[in-house]
């Protein structure tokens, strides 16, 4: 019984590391993201300025960094199984495509860096509710696992005053024995000795 506990607190606990980790990668993801807004709200910027189009050395530069970042957010799944075998599976998929990002001048309008500004916020809620999620599933696996500690230590604690009792029972009574052995081995000298 306490080896099945030993087992699941070894799960719980490799499944908390698992839920951290995807808490990592949704936090990365915001960062990225978050990233990507700024530098799409310059690009809003730009285009204001310049007449609803954003064109330039920098607007170029900006849209090519956008890229590299989304480039960078993934979809790496990650799913963690707790010690009595519930999967929590999942971070948000990596930033949708942005039509800000296309290099024509057509596609670098006040509009499509709106529309990609709400897109990316969109996303950047997605990664705060899976933060949230796991947040939430390493807290009751930490509930779960010390639960489960205390309840291996008491079983332990258990069994190894049973076995100290059974053990001090098992020495009484071989010691009795050992005291009735010689009793018996004297009794046939006391009798040859009263004989004679």
């Amino acid at each position: 019984m306490a080896t099945g506990y030993d087992k699941q607190i070894r799960g719980t606990n490799i499944a908390i590391r698992n839920a951290n980790d995807a808490i990592s990668k949704a936090q990365t993801n915001d960062g990225y993201a978050a990233q990507i807004t700024e530098n799409l709200q310059r690009l809003y910027e730009i285009a204001v300025q310049l007449g609803g189009t954003a064109v330039g050395a920098e607007t170029d530069a900006l849209v090519a960094e956008n890229t590299r970042i989304a480039a960078l957010t993934t979809a790496a799944t990650a799913t963690t199984v707790d010690g009595a075998g519930t999967q929590v599976t999942g971070v948000s998929a990596a930033i949708p495509a942005l039509a800000g990002l296309a290099a024509t001048p057509a596609s670098l309008t006040v509009a499509n860096f709106s529309a990609d500004i709400a897109t990316v916020t969109a996303s950047r809620a997605n990664y705060g509710a899976d933060m949230v999620r796991f947040g939430s599933a390493v807290a009751t696996m930490q509930t779960t696992s010390v639960n489960l500690s205390a309840s291996f230590s008491r079983i332990m604690d258990t069994d190894y005053a049973a076995e100290t009792a059974a053990q001090a029972k098992n020495n009484i009574l071989q010691q009795a024995g050992t005291a009735v052995l010689a009793q018996a081995n004297q009794t046939p000298q006391t009798v040859l000795t009263l004989l004679r």
